[in-house]
């Protein structure tokens, strides 16, 4: 939704470029012809569909409520 940065799961694969079983298989490949593999991880962004999102933002005493830059809203 975010051209790529609205992350709600950081253990698949996007569809757009196969499944994780492709992936593993192109990783497999290439270390069998000795190249390594850069993934671009977009760690600093989540969906707000996702748990950590939405933990931080339930209560400012959660466990989370620091993993993201919350600010008072404007009037």
């Amino acid at each position: 939704a975010d051209m790529g940065y609205d992350v709600s799961d950081y253990l698949d694969v996007d569809p757009i470029f196969g499944t994780l079983a492709d992936f593993d298989a192109l990783v497999a490949e290439a270390h069998r012809l000795g190249l390594k593999v850069f993934i671009d991880q977009v760690l600093s962004h989540t969906s707000d569909k996702h748990a950590w999102f939405q933990e931080s933002r339930s209560s400012r005493d959660s466990a989370k409520s620091d993993w993201y830059v919350w600010a008072e809203a404007k009037p």
